[in-house]
């Protein structure tokens, strides 16, 4: 993980753990991928940005302490009950949603 990584949690220290499996995962899937740290979030990007990893702004009733929000720029629903929140874009335009 490098400093720029490193640096964005550090409002969240304890959340590093999370975005490391998060990452792990996902550069398995997609070794050629890219990470984009931003201000605001990291996104892994190969040929555009496919998933997007930020820091909850404010707790939420009935989720854990420390947690990271997960996102897919997808084009379709996913059915799955660790799906917290799903989003579904409209016809003409893939939105992030939150998973």
């Amino acid at each position: 993980m490098d400093s720029k990584e490193l640096n964005y949690f550090a409002g969240m220290p304890e959340a590093v753990s999370l975005y490391a499996a998060v990452k792990s995962r996902v550069l398995g899937r997609f070794p050629e991928a890219g990470i984009d740290v931003g201000k605001s979030q990291i996104s892994f990007v190969s040929g555009r940005s496919f998933a997007f990893i930020w820091l909850p702004v404010r707790k939420v009733k009935n989720r854990p302490g420390v947690y990271i929000v997960l996102t897919f720029g997808l084009d379709h629903r996913i059915q799955s009950p660790k799906i917290a929140e799903p989003l579904d874009a409209p016809p003409d335009h893939i939105q992030p949603g939150r998973y």
